[in-house]
C-alpha cells in the first residue's frame, strides 16, 4: 500500500478495513476507510475500497464519487483507474469504462490484482481477446489461483475456447475444490458421456458438505446438466444429507425441465 505514512500503522488500518470488506461487514470497513481518508488526505486507497464498499450496497452512484476521487489521488495507481472503470461500466458509461480500463492497462504490469481485475473489465464490456490476454498474463504470474484461472476460463468460453475452458476450470477446482462456479461454468462446456462425465465427482462433493446453500444451488445445476447422460433423471439428486428447501425447489424446477 503507497501511503505517505511515518508509521506502519495506516498499512494495518487499511488490512483491517479489507478483511472487515472480505467478511462482509460494510460498516466497518466504511468507518476504517473514513479514518484512514481523514487522518492521510493524500491517500487514495481508502477512497478505492469506499468505491468497493458502494457497489457492494447497489449504489453505484455513490461509487463513481469515490472512484474519481481515488484516481485523482493515486497517481498511477492501476486499481484506482479498475475501480473507475468497475463503476462506469455499472453506471452504463461504457465509452468511459472502456477508456479508464485502457488506462488501467498501461500501468498494470506485474500487479496481479489489476490484470485479473482489469482482465473481468474487458470480458464484461466485450473485448474478450483483450481479456483473455490480461487474465492469462495474470494466470502466468500466479499459477496456482482458482479465480484467476476461472476468470480466465469464463472469458475463452466466450469466444469459443471450450477446450481450454475447460482444463481451466478443472485446474480452478483442482486448486479449491468448493470453487463452485466452476462446477457450474465447466458443466456448459461440452455434452456430457457415458465415460466421460462429473457425476461421481459432483455427488461426492455434495456428500461431504457444500459450505452454503447458493454453492449447493450451482453445484446441483451442475449436476444436472451431467446427468443427461442418465437412464433417469431424478437419481443424482437423491443426496445422502436432505438439501434446504430453497434447493429443493430449484431442483424440482430443473427436473421437470430437463425430463424427456
Amino acid at each position: 500500500m503507497a501511503v505517505n505514512s511515518p508509521t506502519g500503522s495506516v498499512a494495518a488500518t487499511f488490512a483491517h478495513a479489507r478483511a472487515a470488506f472480505a467478511r462482509g461487514d460494510l460498516a466497518a470497513t466504511e468507518r476504517l476507510c473514513l479514518q484512514l481518508a481523514a487522518d492521510f488526505p493524500k491517500a487514495a486507497e481508502p477512497w478505492s475500497l469506499l468505491a468497493e464498499t458502494a457497489l457492494r450496497r447497489g449504489r453505484p452512484d455513490a461509487a463513481i464519487v469515490c472512484a474519481d476521487k481515488a484516481v485523482g489521488l493515486s497517481h498511477g495507481d492501476p486499481i484506482a483507474l479498475l475501480m473507475r472503470a468497475k463503476c462506469l461500466t455499472i453506471l452504463g458509461r461504457l465509452h468511459e469504462a472502456y477508456m479508464a480500463a485502457e488506462a488501467g492497462v498501461g500501468l498494470a504490469r506485474g500487479n496481479i490484482a489489476a490484470l485479473d481485475g482489469l482482465g473481468a473489465i474487458f470480458s464484461m464490456l466485450g473485448d474478450h481477446a483483450r481479456a483473455i490476454r490480461l487474465l492469462g498474463e495474470a494466470v502466468t504470474a500466479e499459477p496456482d489461483n482458482p479465480q484467476i484461472l476461472y476468470n480466465l476460463a469464463a472469458a475463452e468460453r466466450m469466444v469459443g475456447q471450450l477446450e481450454e475452458a475447460e482444463r481451466h476450470c478443472d485446474r480452478a477446482i483442482a486448486r479449491d475444490p468448493h470453487h463452485y462456479l466452476a462446477y457450474y461454468l465447466r458443466a456448459d462446456l461440452r455434452e456430457q458421456t457415458a465415460d466421460r462425465n462429473h457425476i461421481s465427482e459432483i455427488e461426492a462433493l455434495i456428500g461431504q458438505g457444500v459450505r452454503h446453500a447458493p454453492g449447493e444451488v450451482l453445484l446441483r445445476f451442475a449436476l444436472g446438466r451431467n446427468v443427461r447422460i442418465s437412464a433417469t433423471i431424478r437419481a443424482p439428486f437423491a443426496i445422502s444429507r436432505p438439501a434446504p428447501a430453497c434447493i429443493g425447489r430449484v431442483c424440482a424446477t430443473m427436473s421437470a425441465t430437463i425430463s424427456p
